[in-house]
């Protein structure tokens, strides 16, 4: 699947908007994986795209927020990513 965060030339057709989702909250360790969380929210919005019959997925785009969340008997940070994009398939040289 081809992932871009703008248009590319290559010819498609528009299936509409998919979204994907991930969170992540901070361990006892303190630490929170903030990458992780990323390319699981874009792994998501991959999968939501299948779903569609995409075999693409144009201006893809995200957005993240801190949170606080209740782990470890006290309060921790969550780390929220939404992602969302334009899924799409592949125009043919003849469409």
């Amino acid at each position: 699947m081809i992932i871009s965060s703008g248009n590319v030339s290559q010819s498609y057709h528009v299936l509409g908007m998919v979204i994907g989702f991930a969170s992540a909250t901070e361990g006892c360790s303190g630490t929170i994986d903030v990458v992780g969380t990323y390319k699981l929210a874009l792994n998501r919005l991959a999968d939501s795209a299948q779903a569609k019959g995409a075999t693409g997925l144009l201006f893809v785009n995200f957005q993240n927020r801190f949170a606080a969340a209740r782990n470890c008997g006290s309060n921790k940070q969550a780390f929220e990513v939404f992602a969302w994009g334009t899924a799409v398939t592949w125009a043919n040289a003849n469409d």
